[in-house]
């Protein structure tokens, strides 16, 4: 009887699992369409922004 008592206020497991899954899924749309990445203003204009400098090394670690 007691057994009873506790299963009854759960909902079944396929459904947990599909109530987690959406959540789960929901959280990663909603943290990937969020985050955003840009370059800084005050590099954004000029040749300077489209320069990259290499240096090469041939060292031995």
């Amino acid at each position: 009887m007691s057994s009873q008592l506790l299963d009854a206020g759960l909902p079944p497991a396929q459904d947990r699992l599909l109530t987690t899954c959406f959540l789960a899924a929901l959280l990663h749309g909603i943290i990937i369409l969020g985050v955003t990445f840009s370059a800084p203003k005050h590099l954004s204009k000029g040749p300077a922004a489209r320069a990259l400098e290499v240096i090469l090394v041939s060292d031995k670690t």
